[in-house]
């Protein structure tokens, strides 16, 4: 199982879902790459020609674990407030380094001089980032007529990267704490990393800007309106670029989820897709009926493409599921609705 912090465990890793947008998830680290709109960078990566760029540990641990600070720090300003970062030096010219930190970062990279590709292998094979290191060696085997090579990584490296910092006791780069309301009015903080929020979520990124108060010395940021459980599906999301919830068919949470990934809310389009996705793998003769009764209830104005497949499939299956419990259960009107038996 994994968890953020003890005491909130978000379940075993094995979903329907298995299939990831590179596109999307790639895309929201590059946020990272570009310091001075990102969240405050925590290390600096040092060339051998003595040049530094700025990134974040918690990636950096997951992605080359051979990595370590060289016990130096150094200071760069940020909002007129001068900051120390560890350092961390690699054995690669600035120009390979930069490409590296690409690949480490976004598992994305633009095409680049054949020439870098042996030093690139090298680097990447000394911070045990294997990925690189078993596409470099690809690479050697083609030819590149124009003298530019290009390497593509599959998204999944990066993802499961991330899924590791959900791992209890994988790192110590928790820097934010969420607070939340549980299902039982209490309250309960989640321990999180404050660059990986600020890539996949805008409305994080925004919640992180704002006022907090200060808990065992890490900003606390209260989240609203929503409730620990789906908070907990949602970081899910955000790390692993999935979900898990439990049971399969908790239609109450996955309805739930799909309204606040709405862009009325928390705006997270993928999510809303991956979820509708979901429901659409979990439906069954014995739950359908019940899920058209929480689609109802939570978000009728929302997906009626998903709707509409809820009640194709229960009509197509009509007698079975004329039978359930569940079925029986409806209110007389949303029966009639789910099987087609009176107009809207």
């Amino acid at each position: 199982s994994r968890a953020f912090i003890s005491d909130v465990s978000l379940g075993v890793k094995h979903s329907i879902l298995l299939v990831h947008a590179k596109s999307s998830f790639s895309t929201d680290f590059e946020l990272l790459l570009a310091s001075s709109k990102g969240p405050t960078p925590d290390v600096a990566i040092r060339s051998t020609d003595n040049q530094i760029i700025l990134s974040h540990r918690c990636i950096w641990n997951v992605r080359c674990p051979s990595l370590a600070p060289c016990g130096e720090l150094h200071t760069f300003c940020t909002n007129g407030v001068n900051t120390q970062v560890p350092v961390i030096n690699v054995s690669a010219p600035f120009d390979v380094l930069e490409l590296f930190v690409r690949f480490v970062v976004t598992n994305n990279a633009p095409s680049f001089p054949f020439r870098f590709l042996n030093p690139l292998m090298l680097l990447a094979s000394e911070s045990k980032f294997s990925e690189l290191s078993a596409s470099c060696k690809k690479a050697f085997t083609r030819t590149w007529p124009d003298g530019m090579c290009e390497i593509s990584l599959d998204c999944s490296g990066l993802v499961s990267a991330l899924n590791m910092l959900t791992l209890r006791g994988a790192d110590t780069n928790r820097d934010v704490l969420l607070e939340v309301m549980a299902e039982n009015s209490q309250l309960r903080r989640i321990s999180v990393h404050r660059c990986v929020l600020a890539c996949r979520s805008e409305y994080l990124r925004n919640l992180m800007t704002g006022a907090h108060s200060i808990v065992n010395g890490k900003p606390c940021y209260r989240v609203h309106d929503i409730s620990h459980s789906h908070l907990a599906c949602i970081l899910e999301y955000i790390y692993t670029d999935d979900i898990t919830p439990k049971p399969v068919d908790n239609f109450d949470l996955l309805f739930s989820i799909m309204h606040l990934a709405s862009p009325a809310f928390w705006n997270l389009p993928r999510l809303h897709l991956i979820t509708q996705t979901y429901v659409r793998k979990v439906l069954n003769t014995e739950n359908v009926a019940l899920a058209f009764q929480k689609f109802v209830m939570i978000c009728p104005g929302n997906a009626a493409a998903l709707r509409q497949h809820i009640e194709d499939f229960a009509r197509a299956y009509r007698k079975r599921v004329s039978k359930t419990i569940a079925f029986g259960s409806l209110r007389k009107r949303h029966q009639s609705l789910l099987m087609g038996d009176s107009v809207r």
